[in-house]
């Protein structure tokens, strides 16, 4: 009946106890119970054997007119709310307290509760009853009896590439009726991943740059052209800057993407692109590396023949290096701040490194 987090409901008494079992009114310094009995009453007097007379009288008139039933002896009383005179309603009012703002809801019929004092232990406020407002639009599409259910999976790159798959595509068709209708991704999901009709976005933190922000949220509405984009802000400057400022987020300058042409990895890897894509526009019928490399059969193919694909790009390559060096370091010569990224290139590629792996 009770979360396991929740405090258990506890009998009371109006006697010193101090083993835990029960709620005591008593005290003889102070507690919860004479905290509230000198707000309700400021004027009077907070000795404390008369905040006791006050809770034992007040309890035994419960008691006398059937609010509350009693049970034990001399030794230790306790008392207990009557079940008969419990009344559930299902038409609710919401008081609010005007120093604290906590909430206190009761049957819409209660004219006791407004305008008493605050239940925190240490506010002095003192509840107001809320007007009701018109619920708006999402209150009345998530309370109405046919709100969708969640089926939520998470989408990251630690997955098999074959469970990742199985899920967008689950996500994306939605073949069955318990088919994946919410993802919880990673910044991955910012790579080129087709995500179909995705409509809403939610973001728990405020991304680092524009650009990251209209990443993530670009991917949801491009079927329909709408979507619904939520951003949670945390606890952190750079977050509680944009929650006050949103459009300097949404608005804000972004950087043109750049590397460092004369990094040598880059160059060697590029000048590998420029190779692979003049062998294949050399021959497109016959020139062309397969989608998948499990259909080059590698486990049977001879590898040392000339017509395996990797020995045909090869000799592609030696045939044509000249031209293919030419071409590449005129192109990139206009870029690069020092020439000397190209000679080492050169160098790494005649000493045969480039071509033997």
């Amino acid at each position: 009946m009770f979360h396991p987090r929740a405090r258990f409901p506890r009998l009371l008494t109006t006697k010193a106890h101090g083993q835990g079992l029960l709620d005591s009114t008593y005290t003889n310094t102070n507690n919860w119970y004479r905290s509230y009995y000198l707000k309700s009453f400021p004027l009077a007097s907070g000795y404390h054997e008369l905040v006791n007379d006050f809770y034992k009288k007040l309890i035994d008139t419960f008691t006398t007119i059937g609010l509350m039933n009693k049970l034990g002896d001399e030794e230790i009383e306790n008392y207990a709310i009557e079940p008969t005179i419990i009344l559930v309603e299902n038409k609710v009012a919401n008081h609010v307290c005007d120093s604290c703002g906590s909430k206190l809801f009761v049957a819409a019929s209660d004219t006791i509760s407004i305008h008493t004092k605050c239940l925190d232990y240490t506010c002095t406020g003192t509840y107001s009853q809320i007007q009701k407002s018109k619920p708006n639009y999402y209150q009345l599409v998530y309370n109405r009896n046919l709100s969708p259910r969640i089926y939520a999976s998470e989408h990251t790159g630690i997955l098999e590439r074959k469970d990742r798959e199985n899920k967008e595509i689950d996500f994306k068709e939605r073949p069955k009726y318990n088919s994946l209708n919410t993802i919880v991704a990673t910044s991955t999901l910012e790579m080129g991943i087709d995500i179909g009709t995705l409509n809403t976005a939610i973001n728990n933190s405020v991304p680092p740059l524009t650009s990251n922000f209209l990443q993530r949220v670009g991917r949801a509405g491009r079927t329909s052209g709408s979507a619904l984009i939520t951003n949670f802000a945390q606890s952190k400057a750079h977050d509680l800057f944009y929650y006050g400022e949103p459009k300097d987020m949404m608005e804000g300058e972004i950087a043109t993407p750049g590397c460092y042409l004369e990094a040598k990895d880059i160059l060697y890897r590029h000048f590998l692109a420029y190779c692979l894509d003049n062998w294949s526009s050399a021959d497109p019928k016959k020139n062309s590396i397969p989608g998948r490399l499990i259909s080059l059969q590698l486990s049977r193919a001879d590898l040392s023949a000339p017509e395996f694909l990797a020995n045909r790009i090869i000799s592609f390559i030696k045939a044509k290096e000249k031209f293919l060096l030419t071409e590449f370091t005129e192109f990139y010569k206009p870029d690069l701040e020092d020439s000397k990224a190209l000679d080492n290139l050169k160098s790494f590629y005649w000493r045969k490194d480039f071509t033997s792996g």
